[in-house]
């Protein structure tokens, strides 16, 4: 499980990759991070996302934080809160087809507004 999780900057905010216990994966699927604060303030998180343009989306508001983003990225979390974020390609085509937001052909939200 040492890949699994990832110390963030602030302590007890982990980054948790969903990816990598998923044994029963059957479909192709963006890179997916767990993010829990559990303090009961509000927090800000810095992650980093490497040196490809990058949209993130994140399932819990269902809205995109922030797209064509590279390198270091700040976000917050209410406390007592959670973000799922999706970390999707920049530049790709998004369609969204009976509730179901894909990015390229990939799943992305099954329940997208």
């Amino acid at each position: 499980f040492g890949g699994t999780i990832q110390p963030t900057n602030v302590p007890e905010i982990l980054q948790i990759d969903c990816r990598a216990t998923d044994f029963y994966k059957k479909q192709a699927a963006y890179p997916t991070y767990l993010f829990f604060n559990p303090y009961t303030s509000s927090k800000t998180v810095t992650i980093e996302l490497g040196s490809k343009k990058t949209d993130v989306y994140d399932t819990v508001s269902r809205s995109f934080l922030k797209r064509g983003v590279s390198g270091k990225m700040s976000f917050d979390i209410a406390g007592d809160a959670a973000r799922l974020l999706v970390l999707i390609p920049a530049g790709g085509k998004y369609s969204v087809s009976n509730g179901r937001l894909t990015a390229g052909g990939i799943s992305v939200d099954f329940r997208y507004k």
